[in-house]
């Protein structure tokens, strides 16, 4: 944090910048450092008024995940709130960036606010299971009413400042060189006028009582669930703006954040949060601009990877020895892509249309920074393939090769060795983004910061596995699979799975993510190691498609009557998506154990961004801590019968569960996975 006086005309004026890179959160020092400033600012009888702003263009985040999860110290948020809002001299904040959060909070304590034009203002607090900390339930609806209140609240995305659902939260939107310069001299306006009106005490948006009730009854009408606390208590705190006074409305939505806090849900989506955060990456090293990719193998692989690569802003060459197929591919993909440009307008479709090559000559290759080769195994074709880019590429440049064996050994060319990683992604029907690269032993750091920032810009959540170890992607699947088949055998049908898991939270069932996986990489990888059929054997060797308009096929569940070996056990919904939990709990130990995980939020990822896993229970092993061990150890002894290879407890679950630890405490030990 800085801290300056600068003169306005006959005021002093005191400008705060709030400086903690990379975001500006409002950690607990941050916090501190507030409050003392403007201790000493009220002491200071030759400063008039305050201007609090960030560094970087940007003004204030939130508070960082590792507090909340150890429980918010004091200075709480809603104090350092209400010092900002009690200050006997005029506050205000410059918004500049994304002001989101705890930084919105605070700028809504302060007596007035000037946004630049390209500032964006959200309360993203819901996607945590939270509701605010800091009074944004109640200084919300008295600034802009219920509606756009509950709009920010529940729908958690950020708006522009000038939009008009938060212009009567600004009182000056800056359109000079100088945003700071301008929210000085509304300061010394505000001192030189003599009088503000503090947030709690604004009525703009209570002046009509029967508008407001009825955007609450509005509100609560649309909620999915009448049971669902989460919205129901944050209509509630809201609703308190109009109907209790301004510290008894604090108190509530302050009891309403610890409740909230407690829940299992806020647990599991602050888990999420902390898996995407800590897991994807592949080293700590900031890597280089990457500008350009190249994309080789089937077409409809070219067709989403260089599509993804254009939405990216990247340059891509499309390589292909067949000049006309190439040509159509990039055709193919421009007919794709343009109505997604097109919003941007012509120059950005101009530009990616530039931007986009077709070619059959390898020595095109050697523009790009990194190269995605797709579909071809790890056959003579990918050896011949490596062969014959290797002289044409840069010494920098990094390969790699969609892979279901994380070790590519003998396919690479010496002159490209750990430059070249077997990759897994999975592509869905719904947003998966995961993306598991194999690190060999020997790759550097600036290789692996290459790669890494490569597949940010065609927005994946990158994972780190390890070559020679088993891969995370696609053991996964067939761990959801077998766990499928093994409910089927004892007589739990398709529909009866299906519905219990989407239940649950899942984007899709299993039988349904098999209809979007390689059938016959599946084969390969399970038969030889599985003693008998499943029904996801049968259902890619007899071509039964699982889901017909979006339910489970009637054919499927014929199928499966064949395929019971057991009469039914007597399993609520609950215990069934229970038995898929305990099963890839179960297989993350092992995963763990042989080296090819080092952390148990690197299986949450994949699961989250990979398969659908409900993100309102973290993951697999976010939801095993959360559930209780016991209760995973109990299932998995309880289904060793159906499928001993799957369910028989892994030593360290066993291990975990006698010690009394969580999955959680091996995220925190002292190996660091992002370490290159």
């Amino acid at each position: 944090m800085t801290f300056e006086v600068v003169d306005s005309g006959a005021s002093r004026i005191a400008i705060i910048r709030i400086v903690n890179p990379p975001v500006n959160a409002v950690s607990l020092p941050m916090r501190r450092l507030i409050l003392s400033s403007l201790d000493d600012i009220a002491a200071d009888a030759q400063v008039q008024g305050v201007v609090l702003c960030g560094a970087g263009r940007l003004f204030a985040s939130g508070i960082p995940l590792d507090e909340v999860e150890a429980g918010i110290e004091r200075p709480a948020l809603g104090e350092v709130c209400q010092h900002i809002e009690m200050m006997s001299k005029p506050v205000v904040a410059l918004l500049e960036g994304h002001v989101a959060a705890a930084g919105l909070e605070i700028a809504l304590s302060a007596h007035a606010r000037v946004a630049t034009q390209g500032a964006k203002l959200g309360l993203p607090d819901f996607r945590l299971g939270l509701s605010p900390g800091g009074g944004a339930t109640q200084r919300l609806p008295r600034l802009i009413g219920a509606g756009a209140a509950l709009e920010m609240l529940l729908e958690a995305q950020p708006h522009a400042a000038t939009s008009q659902l938060c212009q009567p939260l600004i009182d000056r939107i800056s359109t000079g060189p100088s945003p700071l310069d301008e929210a000085v001299l509304l300061a010394a306006e505000l001192v030189e006028g003599g009088g503000w009106t503090r947030t709690r005490d604004r009525v703009d948006g209570l002046l009509d009582p029967m508008t407001f009730q009825a955007q609450i009854r509005a509100r609560r009408a649309q909620l999915r669930m009448p049971g669902d606390e989460l919205p129901a208590r944050i209509i509630e705190a809201v609703e308190a703006a109009q109907l209790l006074p301004f510290e008894a409305g604090l108190a509530l939505e302050a009891q309403c954040f610890d409740d909230l806090r407690a829940s299992p849900r806020s647990q599991g989506l602050r888990r999420s949060r902390h898996s995407e955060q800590r897991a994807n990456r592949l080293t700590d090293l900031s890597g280089p601009d990457v500008t350009r990719i190249a994309v080789l193998g089937p077409s409809a692989s070219m067709l989403r990877v260089g599509g993804a690569g254009v939405l990216g802003n990247l340059g891509v060459t499309l390589f292909d020895p067949d000049g006309d197929r190439v040509a159509q591919v990039r055709e193919d993909l421009l007919t794709k892509v343009r109505p997604m440009l097109a919003s941007k307008g012509a120059a950005r479709v101009a530009a990616a249309e530039e931007a986009l090559l077709a070619t059959s000559d390898p020595e095109a290759l050697g523009r790009a920074q990194l190269v995605l080769v797709m579909g071809l195994g790890q056959g003579e074709t990918l050896r011949a393939t490596l062969r014959e880019m290797a002289p044409h590429l840069t010494e920098e440049a990094a390969v790699l090769c969609q892979s279901e064996q994380s070790d590519l050994g003998a396919s690479v060319p010496a002159e490209l060795k750990d430059r070249v990683f077997a990759l897994a992604m999975t592509d869905r029907d719904f947003p998966a983004r995961a993306a598991e690269v194999s690190v060999t032993a020997g790759a550097a750091a600036p290789v692996l910061a290459l790669v890494q920032a490569g597949l940010w810009k065609l927005n994946r959540m990158v994972v780190r596995g390890q070559a020679g170890r088993a891969m995370m992607i696609p053991t996964l699947f067939d761990t959801m699979m077998a766990a499928a088949d093994g409910l089927v055998r004892c007589s739990i049908s398709p529909g009866r799975i299906e519905r219990a898991l989407l239940d649950h939270g899942f984007a899709r069932s299993p039988y349904a993510l098999l209809m979007q996986a390689d059938g016959a990489a599946y084969l390969a990888r399970t038969m030889n190691r599985r003693l008998r059929m499943g029904l996801s054997h049968r259902v890619v060797t007899e071509s039964i498609a699982p889901v017909v308009d979006g339910k489970t096929s009637v054919m499927l569940d014929y199928v499966a009557a064949d395929m019971i070996e057991t009469a039914a056990l007597p399993l609520s919904d609950t215990e069934i998506a229970g038995a898929m939990t305990a099963a890839l709990a179960n297989t993350g130990c092992r995963l763990i154990a042989e080296g090819a995980a080092v952390r148990p939020m690197q299986i949450d990822a994949v699961m989250l961004h990979g398969f659908g896993y409900p993100r309102r229970h973290g993951g697999p092993m976010a939801e095993a801590d959360l559930t209780g061990l016991r209760s995973v150890l109990e299932l998995c002894k309880a289904f060793v019968p159906i499928d001993a290879e799957l369910w028989r407890p892994h030593p360290m679950l066993q291990e975990f569960f006698v010690n009394g630890l969580q999955f959680r405490d091996l995220d925190h030990r002292d190996a660091d996975v992002r370490a290159a």
